[in-house]
């Protein structure tokens, strides 16, 4: 059974050039001679990119503020265990 597609992709080789000073990351696919044949464009996630750095952040300050609540609470048994001198 043959898969009928679309001529323009009956090819092995396809060439990406990323255009530059988008917002979007947009892409020209070309064929071997360079010629283009259509493009992609991956939509911008400004927010996404914005948050991330803050939500990196709160997770850190979570994971030392949840570190040195733990060893505040091993202290005491740590310091009782040690053997008399």
């Amino acid at each position: 059974m043959q898969v009928q597609a679309d001529p323009v992709f009956d090819r092995d080789l396809f060439l990406l050039r990323q255009q530059l000073l988008k917002i979007s990351e947009k892409y020209d696919v070309g064929d071997e001679q360079g010629k283009n044949i259509t493009y992609i464009e991956r939509p911008a996630q400004i927010l996404t990119g914005l948050a991330n750095p803050f939500i990196d952040n709160v997770s850190h300050l979570g994971g030392l503020a949840g570190g040195t609540l733990a060893a505040l609470a091993v202290r005491p048994r740590l310091l009782s265990a040690a053997p008399p001198t």
